[in-house]
């Protein structure tokens, strides 16, 4: 039998010294982790913090929400939470939107949406490169191709990342 009477193991050890020295040896391990700051190097190509341009696309907005970006340039930039991300920086482009309406024969033109705009614009932010993705020192990730709502004192808006260059 592996466990004895006593609840020894192999009747040499206890069970209860044996899940002693287990949780020692992971908190021991973790520790080593943090202080060693091997966390930053797992998965990291880059571990040094570096500048990196993010650059974002807004669709179909009004003319008045082109105004507040506008007004937003050289402000903080955060997330829903509150989180500091990076600085506006500038605005890219202003295109309208376009849609397709049917002609009589069937065929299709584009026309604008009237008063519906695409507004392109670049933040700044400091972060380290990872095989996939910037991610800053709040943990907060950045990756080309996933949406999210960012705000500055002007205005919140959903926004989708479709560039990342370094600085």
């Amino acid at each position: 039998m592996m466990v004895d009477e006593k609840g020894r193991l192999f009747s040499k050890i206890s069970i209860i010294d044996l899940v002693i020295v287990l949780l020692m040896v992971v908190a021991i391990a973790f520790v080593g982790v943090k202080i060693l700051g091997l966390n930053d190097k797992i998965g990291a190509i880059n571990v040094k913090t570096e500048t990196y341009q993010i650059t974002f696309k807004v669709n179909n907005v009004r003319q008045a929400t082109v105004d507040a970006l506008e007004k937003s340039v050289g402000e903080e930039v955060t997330d829903v939470w509150a989180a500091s991300l990076g600085k506006l920086t500038k605005i890219n482009s202003v295109t309208p939107v376009m849609t397709n309406i049917a002609n009589d024969d069937g065929s299709f033109r584009q026309v604008e949406v009237p008063e519906r705009f695409c507004v392109e614009i670049t933040m700044e932010v400091s972060g380290k490169q990872t095989t996939d993705s910037i991610i800053l020192d709040n943990n907060r990730k950045f990756s080309v191709g996933s949406n999210m709502t960012i705000q500055t004192k002007q205005i919140a808006v959903e926004t989708a990342i479709i560039k990342i260059d370094k600085k």
